[in-house]
């Protein structure tokens, strides 16, 4: 990347970029979660489920604190549901980014997880471990480090084809030039779910 790009008129632009792909986004999956249940269906809608080989894609928003600093980082997440009595396994894959004055950062990160409903409910309370590699660049500086971690959140189903997620994450990041060191990140994320029938 050229010094440009990092100039003072790029930075508002690539925001607008940002905000303009959450807006669709949370725009679409608005408009998934507003779809009726199904025609001639009588009674009160049933509470949404989450199926064996449900997939989900969503769009994350993360805040990262990190001994004193924090900054703010938007990222891609999928996952697939198998059936796990009495629960989910769910297989992830995300990517991240997050840009600090002239640092650019790219996590790619793979995720196992255990979910359960919460009774009746709608709601998916969950425990992850997480294992990844990151890429940083500071101009022409290109150093690779290795966050590994766990993460306790909920899934919670507003329709059969849309989800929100909240969780709390850990994670140790490894192999850093200096020394290795800790992350606390809060995490939220708007998903839309496929092959989950009702």
């Amino acid at each position: 990347m050229g010094s440009g790009l990092r100039g003072a008129g790029a930075r508002p632009a690539a925001r607008r970029r940002w905000g303009a792909a959450g807006l669709v986004a949370l725009g679409v999956i608005l408009a998934a979660a507003a779809l009726p249940p199904g025609a001639g269906a009588e009674g009160p809608p049933a509470v949404p489920r989450l199926r064996p080989g449900a997939i989900a894609l969503g769009l994350d928003g993360t805040w990262t604190a990190v001994e004193g600093t924090s900054h703010a980082s938007l990222g891609v997440r999928g996952d697939r549901f198998q059936s796990l009595t009495p629960g989910f396994l769910g297989l992830g894959l995300e990517v991240g980014y997050s840009s600090i004055s002239s640092l650019d950062i790219l996590d790619l990160s793979g995720a196992v997880s255990w979910q359960r409903a919460a009774g009746a409910s709608a709601l998916y309370p969950y425990l992850a471990l997480y294992g990844g590699v990151r890429q940083e660049w500071l101009g022409s500086f290109r150093q690779a480090r290795y966050p590994l971690g766990a993460g306790i959140g909920a899934l919670a189903l507003v329709a059969d084809r849309a989800a929100i997620r909240v969780e709390y994450r850990f994670r140790r990041v490894l192999d850093d030039p200096v020394a290795d060191f800790n992350e606390h990140e809060l995490r939220t994320g708007l998903s839309i779910l496929f092959r989950n029938p009702r």
